[in-house]
């Protein structure tokens, strides 16, 4: 997925991943895989279907002896959310992209800030009067912020 929105956005093939997904606005793969398994552990736990509710409850309560357990324990831990609030109540879209922007330096979350401006200076979205950038002066850049 990084390569593809590497290419996407024409970064440096050697650009850090949490680059790449801040310029793309988005968050890491993971936890989007984890968001996905927690919207279907409570849309399953809060089932009209007495069975669904049934074999969630018991995958969640045997843990690790379950597949549904040890992704839901995962998560748990990932998030330092107690499993019985990740099955009652639905994190936020926020919540998982402000624990992927609390994991990263602010001077980092900076270079990628500028980075992403001289992308759009690159692709003649954004101008700078009086400030003549060539795009081999934005691609030289923005290689150096994002490597």
């Amino acid at each position: 997925m990084n390569k593809g929105m590497r290419r996407v956005w024409s970064l440096p093939a050697n650009t850090k991943n949490d680059a790449v997904y801040l310029v793309a606005g988005v968050i890491p793969i993971l936890d989007e895989l984890c968001k996905r398994v927690l919207n279907f552990v409570l849309s399953c736990y809060h089932s009209d279907s007495d069975l669904v509710r049934f074999v969630v409850k018991c995958g969640i309560e045997a843990r690790m002896n379950s597949p549904l357990g040890r992704n839901v324990t995962f998560c748990s831990l990932r998030y330092g959310v107690s499993v019985h609030d990740l099955c009652t109540r639905p994190l936020s879209h926020s919540f998982y992209r402000i624990h992927f922007y609390t994991g990263l330096s602010t001077e980092f979350v900076h270079k990628v800030c500028c980075a992403f401006e001289l992308i759009m200076i690159r692709e003649n979205i954004l101008s700078t009067p009086g400030m003549q950038l060539t795009t081999e002066d934005c691609i030289w850049c923005i290689s150096q912020l994002l490597t």
